[in-house]
Parts: structure tokens; sequence; C-alpha cells
């Protein structure tokens, strides 16, 4: 499933040691405290310090380059990552991700293929 370039809103959720359908790669645009509480499937309350997180694609995949998504997740998952970085979203289903993991850095066209295959989320 791909979609056109547009922005748009997607869902968080914990792992739960599900296996990824979708590695989007992205670069982080927006950092910030989400005003409003969103309530998540996998926890009974709030999120914990949730955050806004809004990215721009870079890679022709699951989701058209340029396109921008955001979610709001709990601060927690952020270790690490801030306005600029390139991250992996981990994605369960076409609209909800379970991870955000930084990318590193340097890497060659071969060797980020083979860092993004075996990329997993942890619990």
């Amino acid at each position: 499933m791909s979609f056109f370039n547009m922005d748009i809103n997607i869902n968080w959720e914990w792992p739960a040691g599900r296996k990824l359908e979708h590695r989007v790669v992205s670069q982080v645009l927006e950092l910030k405290t989400a005003k409003k509480m969103l309530q998540s499937p996998s926890i009974v309350g709030n999120l914990p310090e949730p955050m806004s997180l809004r990215v721009k694609v870079l890679q022709e995949g699951h989701f058209n380059e340029g396109v921008t998504i955001t979610l709001i997740l709990p601060k927690a998952e952020l270790e690490g990552i801030t306005s600029g970085s390139r991250v992996l979203l981990g994605m369960v289903d076409n609209d909800t991700a379970v991870c955000v993991i930084p990318m590193p850095d340097g890497l060659s066209d071969a060797e980020q293929s083979a860092w993004l295959e075996q990329a997993e989320c942890s619990d």
C-alpha cells in the first residue's frame, strides 16, 4: 500500500513481540510535547509523557518518498532522537508504528539495506 505525497497521522502501540511488516526510513522534522493526550489501544490510560513526532519519508516503500507522517508516542521511546535524526519507523500494519529506531550514520547503500533488513524493535 502506498500513499501519495500528503501529511498523514499514524497510531502508536508497544511492540509486544510482533514482527515488523514495514520499515520506513525517515528524517525527523519536528519533535515536541503533545498538546493533547491520546489513547493508545495497547495501554489502559493515556500515553505517559506524550510527544508529537513528525517525520519525512526518505525512501520509497510503504509510503511515497516525501510523505510527512505524524504520530504521538511516549517520550521514553525517543531516546537519542532529535530534530534532523534519520530514523526507522517500525510498523506492524498500514497505520501502526511500534518503534522508532535511530539509524547509524555513515552507512553505504548496501550497509543500510542490510541494517534495515535485520532491524527489530525491542519490547
